[in-house]
């Protein structure tokens, strides 16, 4: 399982562009088998910052949406239009916290010293 976070600062009066495009892509996202859930927050301390916040099932399904046309073009319009700054995270779930109880997924620590660039 991997955790994705994306965090956008949209440019000033761009916000409903974004959602816009947000809007648009979550009919071709929720196509994706890989995709187990996804949820959009406000920063609370600088509201101009979102994130969102995406589980997948394998690091493949990630790089299959990345790749989607649709997604690409958003992307541009994002990169070239809509976004002061953006950042993407990453990253491989290794720990499941239950009630009383913690599981390791991963029993070497190796993972920790890799990074993936997607």
């Amino acid at each position: 399982m991997y955790g994705l976070f994306f965090e956008v600062k949209p440019k000033d009066g761009h916000l409903k562009n974004y959602l816009s495009e947000v809007d648009y892509l979550n009919p071709i996202l929720s196509k994706y088998p890989g995709l187990m859930w996804i949820d959009r927050f406000s920063n609370l301390s600088d509201k101009k910052f979102l994130l969102s916040f995406q589980i997948w099932d394998s690091e493949e399904s990630i790089l299959s949406w990345r790749q989607d046309p649709e997604h690409k073009k958003a992307q541009m319009k994002g990169k070239k239009l809509h976004f002061d700054d953006y950042r993407i995270r990453v990253g491989k779930k290794v720990v499941k916290y239950e009630r009383k109880k913690l599981s390791y997924y991963d029993e070497t620590k190796e993972h920790l010293n890799q990074s993936i660039l997607y």
